[in-house]
């Protein structure tokens, strides 16, 4: 069963040159789960009819007026994987997307048997079950927003936007509102999830600021799965 993230360089940028350093963790991670995890780059967002009729190009397009952070080849980027993603799922069909920064732990591809299609996994959307539908709304809301006049409509960045104006997605949460098999690292709950996201915020949960977030991943992954197969707490 294939699963898909999305990563293209940007020259120069040093985030993106940290964030490389994830690619063959995210693979290995997925593949020893059973997973077929393939990593999607521009070609697959260059492929998407709103490649060329939306102005992702244009600094001053609608889609980055509103957000603040960032350069705009990073901003930009982000809008290339929502392309790659939807663009995707419309030539295989239903397919589990994923961040490169989320780690898999323990989730087999049978849990695509047990859930609905557009279902999101994880916080900020790091991970959902995509099918056509959830990707022409995810479509439908980039053609809104470059033609809206109202700036602030668009939410400050990509996953905002998504957040707040898409409409069939449904997140997979349990009664105090966690996700039910995803967590941030450095959380109450990141030695029992499946999934384990290693975003920026890590650093601010407690994560070593003199690790960078891939070494991160490797000190904090190797104690999970020692406190799993010993069944001890840390120390």
């Amino acid at each position: 069963m294939n699963v898909i993230s999305y990563f293209n360089p940007i020259e120069n940028d040093k985030f993106s040159k940290e964030s490389s350093g994830f690619i063959p963790i995210w693979k290995q991670t997925w593949s020893q789960q059973g997973w077929n995890p393939i990593v999607l780059n521009e070609t697959w967002s260059e492929r998407n009819y709103l490649y060329s009729q939306l102005s992702f190009n244009e600094p001053n397009a609608n889609f980055y007026k509103e957000n603040p952070a960032g350069s705009f080849e990073y901003n930009r980027c982000c809008y290339m994987r929502l392309l790659a993603y939807c663009e995707y799922i419309k030539e295989n069909g239903p397919t589990l997307y994923c961040d490169y920064d989320v780690i898999n732990y323990g989730l087999s591809p049978g849990i695509l048997n047990t859930i609905d299609s557009n279902s999101i996994l994880c916080e900020q959307r790091s991970v959902v079950y995509l099918d056509e539908l959830g990707a022409k709304d995810m479509e439908r809301v980039l053609i809104d927003c470059e033609n809206t006049s109202e700036l602030e409509w668009c939410h400050r960045n990509d996953m905002r936007l998504m957040e707040y104006k898409t409409t069939i997605f449904k997140p997979l949460i349990d009664q105090e509102n966690q996700y039910i098999y995803c967590c941030s690292s450095h959380t109450d709950r990141d030695r029992i999830c499946p999934l384990v996201h290693y975003n920026g915020g890590c650093y601010l949960r407690g994560a070593p600021k003199h690790l960078s977030r891939v070494e991160v991943v490797q000190h904090h992954g190797r104690l999970q799965q020692a406190v799993r197969n010993a069944n001890i707490s840390p120390t």
